[in-house]
């Protein structure tokens, strides 16, 4: 019998159309986990033959990592170090929810300087241990009720750590998934020195790839220096050719301050078209953390002023660009005000706990937003089993109070059950350097914005 070869080709892309609606990440995840049920099926002969045809080119080697010696992956020390940590029983404290993103700080080293950035370090103890890595996959993975759990690959840079690291995550990963259990990959990297190596690397295992820019040279080149305080555009540019002439998929995310929110939105846009990304998202830009209250310097955008960006950015993406571009957030509001569901953290109402950040110390705490504040830090891994550790974190159990504290005050608010509340961590912003008090999230002339556009016919149908 003859194949269609395209026909049975799976890339995200295809699962997200063949799926009604805005598919999860959970949902495209299963869909990958339910193909490698059935590739495991298969002899290795058939394996051969037919994993192109389930996979497409890049799945075969995500599936064939699993089925690699441990000699064949890991060192002697790497060897003993997980000997070690099978002997413990694995905990039957149940996940804190069935889906869980877990930001995983490889490394805080960066050969980056962004003037706005907190996370890099330098010296030794910054790169995450095998004992590290392995614990926490082994802990999430292996939770009694955990059925999907996204890994985003994080730095400093992540890139800096090679194949060696990312594969040894994968293996690990494959070692502990179990039957109804899914895993998803993302990395954020800088792109200004991947190389030919690991960017084949994260193509060829599904590893969904981010990359940092923040605009046009004349300001990207202000912000994301190099340890020599030069710019890095050009070299940024010249990543983003190598991925399109290799395939890599990729989409960009802007840190947006007050001098690029200045930028008419129009040419703002332009350019992350003219980059080659189909895709992109945008960040306001955050103050350090552990500033406890101080003035804030640089170019840090109040909500409200961050708000207005993108209620500007909305009406001319809308209008002109949607269908060439999509931009995480917009996209996800709409849905929500369309009643189509959501896939961002931010409006999902539950994220303490649920969306967390491994440190290379091993370190566990809430999302990368809170770095610095110290009444996020839940614990450590060295304490005891990921989710033993978080269910008798008095601080989460205080992040969980204080983010009901702020749902209880939005409820009378007209736009409630569309942003739950919104992002607990920008909130804490404005109260804490706009002094506001009134709770709200503050994205009600966005979402009004987004609700009279699409429910416009003549708009909506543009």
């Amino acid at each position: 019998m003859e194949l269609d070869l395209d026909r049975h080709k799976v890339s995200e892309r295809r699962v997200r159309e063949s799926i009604p609606g805005q598919p999860s990440r959970q949902e495209i995840g299963e869909v990958y986990g339910l193909l490698g049920a059935l590739f495991d099926e298969l002899s290795e002969e058939e394996q051969a033959e037919f994993g192109t045809l389930l996979f497409g080119e890049t799945k075969p080697a995500s599936m064939k990592i699993r089925a690699l010696p441990a000699a064949e992956v890991l060192n002697q020390s790497e060897l003993a170090t997980l000997a070690a940590i099978e002997e413990v029983e694995v905990s039957q404290t149940r996940a804190q929810a069935g889906t869980m993103v877990l930001v995983m700080k490889g490394t805080r080293l960066c050969n980056l300087r962004c003037t706005y950035c907190h996370s890099w370090r330098e010296g030794p103890g910054n790169v995450m241990s095998f004992t590290v890595l392995a614990r926490s996959i082994r802990d999430a993975l292996l939770a009694p009720g955990i059925k999907h759990v996204e890994f985003v690959w994080h730095g400093g840079e992540i890139t800096l750590l090679g194949t060696k690291f990312l594969r040894n995550a994968l293996w690990l990963q494959q070692r502990y998934l179990t039957d109804g259990v899914s895993v998803s990959n993302s990395a954020q990297t800088n792109a200004v020195d991947v190389s030919d190596e690991v960017m084949f690397f994260m193509r060829d295992h599904g590893i969904s790839v981010g990359v940092s820019i923040d605009g046009p040279p004349a300001l990207n080149d202000t912000r994301r220096v190099d340890k020599d305080g030069n710019g890095t555009s050009q070299r940024i540019f010249e990543t983003l050719r190598r991925f399109k002439e290799n395939e890599v998929p990729f989409g960009l995310l802007a840190v947006i301050d007050a001098e690029i929110a200045a930028i008419p939105p129009r040419d703002l846009l332009d350019f992350f078209v003219s980059t080659g990304t189909g895709a992109m998202d945008v960040l306001n830009v955050l103050p350090e953390n552990d500033t406890d209250g101080c003035a804030v310097v640089g170019t840090y955008i109040p909500w409200p002023q961050y708000v207005e960006f993108m209620s500007n950015l909305f009406e001319i993406w809308w209008s002109d660009y949607k269908d060439r571009l999509d931009i995480r957030s917009l996209s996800s509001l709409v849905d929500k005000v369309a009643n189509r569901g959501n896939s961002l953290c931010v409006f999902a109402g539950n994220c303490q706990g649920k969306y967390l950040t491994i440190e290379a110390n091993g370190g566990i705490s809430a999302c990368d937003k809170y770095v610095g504040h110290k009444e996020y830090e839940y614990g450590s891994l060295f304490q005891g089993n990921l989710n033993e550790v978080l269910s008798n974190s008095p601080k989460l159990a205080a992040a969980r109070l204080e983010l009901s504290g702020y749902k209880a005050k939005s409820e009378p608010c007209e736009w409630y059950a569309t942003c739950n509340g919104g992002c607990p961590h920008d909130r804490k912003l404005t109260h804490t350097h706009l002094q506001d008090q009134n709770g709200c999230c503050g994205l009600k002339p966005l979402l009004r914005k987004i609700s009279d556009t699409i429910s416009t016919p003549a708009l909506a149908a543009e």
